[in-house]
């Protein structure tokens, strides 16, 4: 019997190569609100801003730490959405190092708070990987005519070799 790999996986599974493929092949296409960069970003944001309102509600941050949290992260969400690889690695290592940090530093180390933080972790971690695995191959893409498959120069309108109009 043979394994069903057509289906989406879930919240706390990888993506599979076939998602990837297929987001990759179908990238122009899609809507804005389709694409996993997008994904990662509204993802991250909201838990991003969930987890301000509940400190913000205990009086564990202050508003000075909130403006600090909103310029440092919108830098990062700012190159996650141009597609920077490095900017995705750098994101998720300092958005662990905050979670770690948070914890330890306000004493709140308990089962409820690390389970409560690792399953944050885990739903921010899924659309970054996925726009970390998706981006540089529609970037590698854009670099080659659809139609013959040839290397396009960046500058040009149309296709040298084949004629074909390029979209941008």
């Amino acid at each position: 019997m043979t394994k069903n790999t057509s289906k989406a996986s879930g919240i706390f599974q990888l993506p599979t190569e076939e998602e990837v493929s297929r987001e990759v092949d179908s990238y122009e296409s899609l809507s804005f609100w389709k694409k996993s960069k997008t994904k990662a970003l509204y993802t991250f944001c909201a838990v991003f801003l969930f987890g301000l309102v509940v400190s913000l509600f205990l009086g564990i941050i202050d508003a000075s730490d909130i403006i600090i949290s909103f310029i440092i992260y919108g830098f990062f969400w700012f190159f996650i959405w141009r597609g920077s690889q490095s900017f995705i690695i750098i994101t998720l290592c300092a958005y662990t190092f905050d979670r770690v940090y948070t914890m330890l530093t306000y004493g709140d180390v308990n089962f409820i708070s690390v389970t409560v933080g690792f399953f944050f972790w885990i739903i921010v971690v899924k659309p970054l990987y996925t726009t970390y695995l998706v981006e540089p191959r529609v970037k590698a893409k854009r670099k080659h005519c659809a139609h013959c498959g040839k290397k396009l120069d960046t500058k040009s309108t149309f296709c040298e070799h084949c004629g074909t109009k390029i979209s941008k």
